[in-house]
């Protein structure tokens, strides 16, 4: 395997990270930190680019209301009308929570509506970030919910249009440490006897230093054991 540098204009002189494709393969979401500005703070915004044959076009921040907060860590739901992401918004339940935001209008010029809070189910007053979606699965880091420390990774399955509560995926894939970024492979081929792969960051102990990336394999719980079972006597 070899690892190949996208080139100029997907990467710049900014910081970079947390990209999220359309389905097509033709927009890319990402969020960028730094800009040519020369204010004494630079945010954190996320940004878009379509791709026109081989060739992606300028990056292009997205519009999301106020533009004196961080927006991170885009994901793009299948259908690609909704945009969820971390705002550190002080109108929220505290610290960082997640938003989303609908799509409007045709393709090239597209608006993306007014962030819209997930609600307290998802966010606390402590910090969630890193969402992940899955069909009607979504993905989450934080270190408001009761976890195990650090950022812990939660799951909430929508149900009824609602997002249901989160829970926590517990060790192994958690730790003391933090745990973030899953994703799920759907590419690569997997064993017979397991569910699903992926992939999650994580700075817990017995790693290389610092974060690290890890990988996860879920098996299939195993049959319930009717060795012992006795027959129920018949209703009569």
């Amino acid at each position: 395997e070899t690892v190949e540098k996208y080139a100029h204009p997907l990467n710049r002189d900014f910081h970079q990270g947390t990209v999220v494709l359309s389905a097509d393969g033709k927009e890319v979401f990402y969020t960028q930190c730094g800009s040519n500005s020369t204010a004494p703070v630079d945010y954190c915004q996320i940004v878009y680019q379509r791709k026109t044959g081989e060739q992606w076009s300028d990056p292009m921040p997205l519009k999301l209301g106020v533009d004196t907060l961080n927006y991170l860590h885009p994901v793009l739901s299948n259908n690609g009308k909704v945009l969820i992401f971390a705002c550190n918004n002080p109108r929220g339940f505290g610290g960082y929570d997640l938003y989303y935001s609908i799509k409007m209008g045709a393709k090239e010029m597209a608006q993306w509506s007014e962030p819209l809070n997930m609600g307290s189910r998802i966010n606390t007053a402590g910090n969630e970030v890193f969402p992940y979606l899955d069909k009607d699965s979504l993905y989450f880091s934080s270190d408001g919910h009761p976890g195990m420390g650090g950022l812990d990774i939660f799951k909430s399955i929508k149900k009824f249009k609602r997002w249901q509560a989160p829970q926590n995926l517990k060790a192994p894939l958690n730790s003391g440490g933090d745990d973030f970024g899953l994703i799920i492979d759907r590419v690569n081929p997997i064993q017979d006897d397991f569910q699903s792969q992926g992939y999650f960051s994580s700075n817990r102990e017995g790693g290389k230093g610092s974060d690290d990336i890890y990988q996860y394999m879920l098996q299939y719980p195993p049959p319930p054991d009717t060795t012992n079972t006795v027959d129920s006597p018949a209703i009569v």
